[in-house]
């Protein structure tokens, strides 16, 4: 059984999203007036804060670029938004363009929040049972490779080689962490490869027991936002933390 899906890593988004949203009476009823008012004002924080970072970081600054992304990141919230919450709760928001600006009625906060507190029971009781199932996992093989796998975390996957012996070898850069490792697949079977992978970053590892020996599964993030995955049995593994160009 896999653990760390994409449907995982989406509710635990979802499970979230209750600490983005305030309470505003303004939201109770329909009010064009008012939504304009929210778009206007966080597009404005938005621009100037992508403003302050390209100054920081000594990069040009765009202000359409920058109104651009305002907007994709609010279509992509309103999406989210419809396609995640119930009908039930949707049903008393009187106007979702709103409630994706994060502004909520006092009942539509207050069923947003009992409902992300079920996802996030849901989300926490998948990483109790794999807990569970990694415990045993240590009972037959201890927990030096186990506990090295921690250094996949958020860490940027630099390359992923099937070599002619039978291995598997997946790199990771130091881009966002302080370290690179180099982990070793021996007799790999690759069950998935989604081709974003390499650049992607390490959400999520999970090493379980199978027919073959082991399975390694990965969770990652590509640049864009979007969910990748990475599934293989081997017979074992090895990690090793590795230096510039090895």
């Amino acid at each position: 059984m896999k653990y760390f899906t994409k449907q995982w890593y989406r509710d635990t988004i979802l499970a979230e999203i209750c600490f983005q949203m305030r309470s505003s009476s303004k939201a109770e009823q329909f009010s064009e007036k008012y939504f304009t008012s929210l778009y206007e004002a966080q597009k404005k924080w938005f621009v100037k804060n992508e403003k302050r970072i390209a100054k920081h970081t000594r990069s040009q600054f765009d202000p359409a670029a920058a109104e651009a992304a305002f907007e994709e990141n609010y279509n992509e919230n309103l999406a989210f938004i419809k396609e995640n919450l119930p009908a039930e709760i949707l049903e008393k928001v009187a106007d979702v363009r709103v409630l994706a600006m994060g502004s909520a009625g006092y009942d539509v906060l207050h069923a947003v929040t009992r409902f992300c507190g079920q996802v996030n029971r849901r989300c926490e009781a998948v990483k109790d049972q794999y807990d569970g199932e990694v415990e045993k996992l240590a009972e037959k093989m201890g927990w030096y490779k186990i506990n090295a796998l921690n250094m996949l975390s958020n860490a940027p996957i630099g390359s992923i080689e099937m070599r002619e012996d039978g291995c598997c070898v997946i790199k990771t850069t130091a881009e966002y962490t302080d370290i690179a490792c180099k982990v070793t697949l021996f007799a790999a079977k690759v069950a998935h490869y989604d081709p974003a992978l390499v650049g992607a970053t390490v959400l999520h590892h999970e090493l379980l027991p199978s027919e073959d020996g082991l399975e390694l599964n990965l969770l990652c993030q590509t640049p864009d936002f979007k969910s990748a995955e990475f599934s293989a049995v081997m017979e074992d593994l090895d990690i090793e933390e590795i230096f510039g160009n090895q």
